[in-house]
C-alpha cells in the first residue's frame, strides 16, 4: 500500500481537505469516490481491489462525490495536480501498431527542457506526469479551458514528435481522464497480469506559465466540447452522404477491427448527425464484433451527441494522423458536413452520379443540388457542368436551374425582406411598444415581434434578412463593477408572456460561441444565429450610448467609505453582483419577511439568558468592527446537544436575514470558506456544528481559525499571476459540542476565540425548538434598522462607549486575555446601541444591561495564564516526559530521551536533561514555535540559560552517552525528580 499512498500523496498532498478523488474499476466499471484527507483510505481500497479488477484513479479532483456508476465530465473537474501524456509502447495488446518498439524510443518523444516530475510503467507503455507547485483550481470555464489548452499542448508536442517518426499517440487531453494507478495491475493479458509502478521520480515541480514558456510552438487542434445540446433540422440527410464521400469514414469501415479507440470516436462524432445516424453508428461500430456492445455505444452516442462537437478533418489528419485525405482537403471542415450542411449534400448528390443523363440529372434532387452549388460552390458546379458536356444540353439544364434557386432561397435560413421593410433610424418602441426600455434602431437591423433580422444587400440586389435572435431582446443597462473594474450587460428579452432579464460578461455577449449560454435560459438564438446576435448587441450598444443607463455594482458587502454600507436591498446606489451558485444562495437569504413585533417579542425572551444576550449581540458587533478599530475574533459556543446553542445562532442571524440560508458548516474547503467570509465583510459569519468535521480536520483546525481571525486568505497563483487576495472585517459565530481551541493551539488561535461553555437555552428547551418555526417566518428587520441608525449616528460617542466598557472590563478582570476583553467589549457596545435603537430601552437601561452581559461573559473565558502557550506546552511536557521516564534510563527500551543527575552534594539540585533535539520535536509537532517556547520556558524559570560567548543559550553539551557521544541538552529546573528517579540509579 506504501508505493500507491506515495504516488497519490506526491499528486493530492498540498489539495483541500474536501477536495473529492476517485478510484474506477474494471470490469464492474464502478466508482469508488474519497475525499483527499482519506488517502491512506483511498490506497488501502486499491489495494484490496487490485487482486481482481484494473484500477484506475481519476487525475482531477472534483466538486462533488460521484454515484458508484457514474463518470466525471470535464465540467466536473475543479483542480489537477500537473500535466501527463500516455504513451504506449508496441506490442500485440494494442490495437494500433504504429507504436514506439521500446522504453528508450518513447522517452525520447518527451521534451528535454520539460523534465517529468513522475514516470509511470503501466504494464504496456508509460505516463508521465509534469506536477504543479500547488493544484490548479478550475474555478471558472475560462480558467478550464486554459488548462484544457496547456494539458493539449503538451501533448501535442509529443503526438507531434512521433508523427515525424510515424507513430501514433492516443489524445487523452480531457480533464475528467482516468489513468492506471500504479501499485496495481494491469490485467489485459488476464493470465500474466502485469504490475504497473513508478520507475522515475523527480523534484521538479510548475507553475502552469513555466510550461507554456518551454513548449515549442506546435500547432494544437482541438476536438472541442459542446456548450449547447445537438439540436437535429428537418434538412438533416443520411448518413449514407458522408459514408459514400468521406475516405476517412470508409478506412474505419474497412479496418474496424484494427482501428483505435479515438479514430472510433471520431467517426461516430460524426455519423450519430445524420437523420438515421443512430441506427448507422450501431451499425458501423458492429462491424467490429470482438469490441462491439450496444449498450455502451449508446452511452457514448449520447454523450457524442449531448457534450462533444463532431471531429473536424483537421483534427482527424493533425491529431489522429490518418494520411488518407486528399490533397487539399475535400470541401467540407468535418465528414458529418456531407449530411448536414446544404452544400455538402449538394456535394455528395452531384458526386453519387456515375455517369450524367438527362434522367439522372433532370431530377428535383440533382436540380436543386445543383442550386446550391451555383451559388455557394461555382467551382464544384462548374466541374460537374463540364461531365455533362454531350450528354446533358447544359442551356437546358442552366434554366432548370435557375428555377430551383428561388426555392433553394426561401428554404434557407435567410428571409427575403420585403419592399419597404429596410430599417431606418428609429425607435424600438415603433414596432415593440411594449418594451421595457426604449432605444434606436441601429442601422442595418430589423426588429419587430417575431425577433430581430439582420438586413443586408446581396450583389444581385436582393434584400436579405438573417435571423439574430428569434425574440425581441435588448441591452437593457450597462452594469460596471467599481471592485473588479468590470462590466456586464443586462439583457431583457421576452419569454413566454413577458419580460426576462439575465445579467452575462461583455466577454460572454460579444463571443458568437459564448453567446450561446444565453439559450440555457429561453433566448431564442442558435449556433447559426449567434454571430448576428453579437452584431445586434454590439450596434445596440453603439448606437445608444447616452440611452442605456450605467449602473454601479459590487462583489462584497458592508462599508464603503464612512456612510455607506451594501447590504442586499439597502442601497439602491449600488447593485450587488456576485457569480457562483454558493454566493447567491447566500445573498437570497438576506430577506426582511413576517411581523417585525413577534421577532422582537420572541428575541426580548431569549435576550433573559446572558449567554444567549451576548450571541445575538454579536451578530449587531460586525458593522462596529470598521468604527471601534477592532480585529476579526470568533465567538464558538460549545457543549452538550438540544441545549440550544443552534437555536440561539439561527435568533442571531436572524437579525439580518434567513438564517437557513445564512448560516453554514466547517465541512468545506477553505477556498470556499474564504471567499464566504470576504462576502460577509462586515457582517457577521455564522458556523455550525463543528463536529461534522472528520477527526483529523478537527485537530488540524487551527489554520482556519488563524486565517479566519487574520481576515486574509491564502495567495493563489494562476496561469497568469497571482489571484486578488480575500480580506474581511468579521464576527465569527460558530457552535459545536467541543471547543475550538486546544492544548496545542497558537497563541493567536487563544486570543482570537472566546469559547462560551454550555447552551444558553437549555433552561427552556421548548422555547429553543420554536424558534426553527418562527424565524423563517419573522427576519431580516433588526439589520437594517439597526445600520440605518448607524449611519446616521455620531461614531465619536460609540467609540466613547466602547471604551467605558474595556475600562470596566479591565478593572473588574485584570486576568483575563486584553484581545478578549476588547472583544467583549465591542460586543457590548452592540448591545447597547441594539438595546435602545432595535429593542426601545432607555439609554441607562441599555448600559446597565450591555455591562452585565460582559461581566457574565468574561467570568467564564479563559485567563492569561490558562491561554499562554508556553504553560500549555510544559504541562504537556511533563505529562509526557513522565510517561516516558524509562528512556531517560541507561539502556532505555526504544531512542533515548536524555538522562537524569543526582545532586553531587546536599546543595547541588541535580536534574533532569533532555535532548535538545526531543524538546525541538516534541514542541514543533504540537505547537507553533519550540525556538520561542524554549527562551520563554528559560524566562519563566523553568529551564537553564547560559551565556556563551556574550549570547544566551539555552542547551549545553550532554556527559558522555552510551558510544561516547555527547548531545545537547536542555536542564529542566522546576520538575519533581523523586518520582522519575525512584530506582534509576544514578547516571
Amino acid at each position: 500500500m506504501n508505493s500507491i499512498y506515495d504516488f497519490l500523496s506526491s499528486l493530492y498532498g498540498y489539495f483541500d481537505d474536501g477536495s473529492v478523488l476517485y478510484l474506477w474499476t474494471l470490469p464492474d466499471k464502478q466508482t469508488h469516490p474519497f475525499t483527499a484527507d482519506a488517502l491512506t483510505d483511498m490506497a488501502a481500497t486499491a489495494e484490496r481491489l487490485a487482486p481482481i479488477h484494473d484500477v484506475y484513479f481519476g487525475v482531477g479532483s472534483l466538486s462533488q462525490p460521484l454515484g458508484p456508476y457514474e463518470r466525471a465530465k470535464n465540467d466536473y473537474v475543479m483542480a489537477i495536480p500537473g500535466l501527463w501524456v500516455d504513451i504506449d509502447i508496441k506490442h500485440p495488446v494494442h490495437k494500433i501498431q504504429e507504436l514506439p518498439p521500446d522504453m528508450a524510443s518513447a522517452m525520447d518523444l518527451l521534451q528535454n527542457n520539460i523534465p517529468p516530475s513522475m514516470i509511470v510503467w503501466s504494464g504496456y507503455g508509460i505516463h508521465v506526469y509534469w506536477l504543479f507547485r500547488e493544484p490548479w483550481e478550475l474555478d471558472s470555464p475560462e480558467e478550464r479551458a486554459s488548462a484544457t489548452e496547456l494539458l493539449r499542448s503538451i501533448q501535442g508536442s509529443v503526438k507531434h514528435a512521433a508523427s515525424q517518426r510515424g507513430w501514433k499517440i492516443d489524445p487523452t487531453a480531457d480533464l475528467a481522464r482516468v489513468l492506471r494507478l500504479p501499485g496495481t495491475l494491469n490485467r489485459k493479458i488476464p493470465d500474466n497480469p502485469v504490475q504497473a509502478l513508478v520507475i522515475e521520480r523527480s523534484d521538479a515541480r510548475y507553475n502552469p506559465s513555466d510550461i507554456a514558456d518551454l513548449l515549442p510552438p506546435v500547432p494544437v487542434v482541438t476536438g472541442q466540447i459542446r456548450t449547447e445540446k445537438f439540436e437535429r433540422r428537418p434538412t438533416d440527410g443520411p448518413a449514407e452522404l458522408m459514408l459514400r464521400n468521406c475516405r476517412f469514414l470508409q478506412h474505419c469501415q474497412l479496418n474496424a477491427a484494427s482501428i483505435s479507440y479515438a479514430e472510433w470516436l471520431a467517426a461516430l462524432t460524426n455519423i450519430v448527425r445524420a437523420n438515421d445516424g443512430i441506427d448507422a453508428a450501431h451499425k458501423v461500430s458492429a462491424l467490429d464484433q470482438a469490441r462491439y456492445q450496444a449498450k455502451d455505444t449508446d452511452k457514448k452516442i449520447d454523450e457524442a451527441l449531448n457534450m462533444m462537437n463532431p471531429q473536424n478533418c483537421e483534427y482527424i489528419r493533425s491529431v489522429i494522423g490518418f494520411p488518407g485525405c486528399p490533397q487539399g482537403g475535400c470541401g467540407v471542415q468535418a465528414p458529418c458536413g456531407w449530411s448536414l450542411s446544404k452544400v455538402g449534400q449538394a456535394r455528395a448528390v452531384v458526386r453519387g452520379i456515375p455517369a450524367p443523363t438527362p434522367d439522372t440529372v433532370l431530377t428535383s434532387e440533382v436540380l436543386g443540388a445543383l442550386a446550391v452549388l451555383k451559388k455557394d460552390d461555382q467551382l464544384e458546379y462548374t466541374r460537374f457542368k463540364a461531365t455533362c458536356k454531350g450528354r446533358v444540353n447544359l442551356n437546358d439544364l442552366e434554366k432548370q436551374v435557375k428555377q430551383h434557386s428561388r426555392q433553394v432561397r426561401q428554404d434557407s435560413h435567410l428571409h427575403v425582406v420585403q419592399d419597404g421593410e429596410k430599417p431606418g433610424t428609429r425607435m424600438l418602441s415603433n414596432t415593440v411598444p411594449n418594451i421595457p426600455v426604449d432605444l434606436a434602431l441601429p442601422t442595418n437591423f430589423k426588429f419587430e415581434q417575431g425577433g430581430v433580422l439582420f438586413i443586408r444587400r446581396t450583389q444581385n440586389d436582393d434584400i436579405m434578412a438573417y435571423k439574430a435572435v428569434g425574440s425581441p431582446a435588448i441591452v437593457s443597462e450597462r452594469v460596471f463593477n467599481v471592485d473588479l473594474q468590470t462590466e456586464k450587460l443586462e439583457l431583457c428579452y421576452q419569454y413566454l408572456n413577458g419580460w426576462r432579464k439575465l445579467l452575462f460578461t461583455r466577454s460572454t455577449v460579444m463571443d458568437s460561441r459564448k453567446i450561446m449560454r444565453l439559450a440555457d435560459f429561453g433566448v431564442a438564438i442558435s449556433s447559426e444565429s449567434a454571430k448576428y446576435a453579437v452584431k445586434w448587441f454590439d450596434s445596440l450598444l453603439d448606437a445608444n450610448q447616452d440611452r442605456i443607463p450605467v449602473t454601479q455594482a459590487v462583489s462584497k458587502l458592508g462599508w464603503r467609505g464612512d456612510r455607506e454600507f451594501i447590504l442586499p436591498n439597502f442601497n439602491p446606489k449600488y447593485r450587488i453582483d456576485i457569480d457562483d451558485d454558493g454566493s447567491q444562495r447566500t445573498m437570497s437569504g438576506f430577506t426582511v419577511i413576517g411581523d417585525r413585533s413577534e421577532w422582537v417579542s420572541r428575541m426580548q425572551y431569549l435576550r433573559q439568558s446572558p449567554k444567549a444576550r451576548f450571541i445575538l449581540s454579536a451578530s449587531f458587533a460586525a458593522p462596529l468592527l470598521r468604527i471601534l478599530g477592532q480585529r476579526n475574533f470568533i465567538v464558538h459556543n460549545w457543549g452538550g446537544s438540544q441545549d440550544g446553542k443552534t437555536a440561539t445562532l439561527w435568533a442571531a442571524m436572524s437579525v439580518w436575514g434567513n438564517p437557513d440560508k445564512l448560516i453554514g458548516t466547517f465541512d468545506t474547503t477553505s477556498t470556499a470558506m474564504e471567499r464566504k467570509a470576504a462576502l460577509h465583510s462586515d457582517l457577521p459569519l455564522a458556523i455550525n456544528e463543528r463536529e461534522v468535521l472528520s477527526q483529523n480536520r478537527k485537530n488540524d483546525i487551527n489554520p482556519l481559525l488563524y486565517v479566519l481571525g487574520e481576515g486574509r486568505g491564502r495567495g493563489r497563483g494562476t496561469k497568469t499571476g497571482l489571484q486578488d487576495m480575500a480580506t474581511w472585517r468579521t464576527v465569527v459565530m460558530s457552535t459545536g459540542e467541543g471547543t475550538l481551541s486546544n492544548a496545542g493551539s497558537f497563541d493567536g488561535v487563544m486570543t482570537r476565540v472566546l469559547e462560551i461553555s454550555d447552551g444558553p437555552l437549555a433552561h427552556d428547551r421548548e422555547f429553543a425548538r420554536s424558534l426553527y418555526y418562527v424565524l423563517p417566518k419573522h427576519h431580516g428587520h433588526a439589520g437594517p434598522e439597526f445600520l440605518h441608525q448607524l449611519l446616521a449616528a455620531d461614531f465619536g460617542t460609540i467609540f466613547t462607549a466602547y471604551r467605558e466598557f474595556q475600562t470596566a472590563f479591565r478593572a473588574s478582570f485584570p486576568d483575563r486575555i486584553d484581545s478578549h476583553i476588547d472583544a467583549v467589549a465591542c460586543v457590548a457596545t452592540a448591545d447597547y446601541l441594539a438595546s435602545a435603537w432595535v429593542f426601545g430601552e432607555p439609554w441607562e437601561q441599555a448600559k446597565a444591561g450591555a455591562m452585565a452581559t460582559g461581566m457574565h461573559i468574561l467570568a467564564g473565558l479563559v485567563t492569561k495564564t490558562e491561554a499562554s502557550e508556553s504553560g500549555r506546552a510544559w504541562e504537556a511536557f511533563v505529562d509526557w516526559l513522565a510517561e516516558n521516564q524509562d528512556r531517560l534510563k541507561e539502556r532505555a527500551v526504544g531512542p533515548r530521551l536524555g538522562y537524569i543527575e543526582k545532586a553531587a552534594n546536599p546543595f547541588d539540585n541535580g536534574g533532569i536533561f533532555v535532548i535538545r533535539s526531543v524538546v525541538d520535536q516534541f514542541l514543533t509537532e504540537r505547537f507553533s514555535s519550540s525556538r520561542k517556547i524554549i527562551r520563554e520556558w528559560a524566562t519563566e524559570g523553568k529551564i537553564e540559560s547560559y551565556n556563551h560567548g556574550g549570547k544566551t543559550r539555552y542547551d549545553a553539551p550532554s556527559k558522555a552517552l552510551e558510544g561516547g557521544f555527547r548531545a545537547r541538552v536542555i536542564k529542566l529546573k522546576e520538575f519533581n525528580l523523586c518520582t522519575c528517579t525512584t530506582n534509576s540509579g544514578t547516571e
